[in-house]
């Protein structure tokens, strides 16, 4: 039987592993535009970015165990949360889990359409990368040169959820304010 705890404790070890991979593959800050061949560097740095954001995509797929708005939801369970200010604090970090996933920092437009940062991050993933995704691979080549910025920025955006929860999580135990968690 899956426990609340098991979630929390599953997430940490998911965070911890991804942590460790980020010392070992460094997520480059800088991308090269309007290269006519794509230096090794370049290349390389794509397929930093690209293990990246294979790794972060579990913590926004409704169906993973380790989905922040999942785990912030058991983190719930795990604390007396009738204070107004730590409810709150939970809440909000359960709506910046959809905010990425429906709008996002920043928004692009590709071919005259709106789009957010998760939609074309998941099109890089799953066009050809992790499954083979016709309609998904049209829109990532419409990207062009844009498609290592869009990454960087869902990224970004993902670590900086993952690393908030993972803080406030820690912020709570060192508080006293977690409590065994019994489901």
């Amino acid at each position: 039987m899956e426990t609340d705890r098991d979630r929390v404790d599953l997430f940490l070890v998911t965070v911890a592993q991804y942590e460790e991979f980020a010392r070992i593959f460094v997520l480059p800050r800088s991308i090269t535009f309007g290269a006519a061949v794509p230096s090794a560097d370049a290349e390389r740095d794509r397929w930093t970015r690209i293990m990246h954001g294979a790794l972060l995509r579990k913590y926004l797929q409704e169906n993973n165990d380790v989905f922040l708005a999942k785990v912030i939801g058991s983190i719930e369970q795990s604390m007396d949360t009738s204070d107004p200010e730590v409810a709150g604090t939970w809440k909000r970090l359960r709506d910046d889990c959809e905010d990425i996933k429906t709008s996002g920092s920043i928004r692009y437009n590709i071919n005259g359409l709106d789009k957010h940062a998760h939609t074309l991050a998941m099109d890089e993933l799953y066009s050809t990368l992790l499954h083979g995704d016709l309609k998904r691979w049209k829109r990532n080549r419409s990207l062009g040169g844009m498609a290592g910025m869009v990454m960087f920025d869902w990224i970004s955006q993902v670590e900086a959820l993952v690393v908030k929860v993972t803080g406030f999580w820690e912020l709570a135990n060192r508080q006293g304010l977690v409590h065994e968690i019994e489901t």
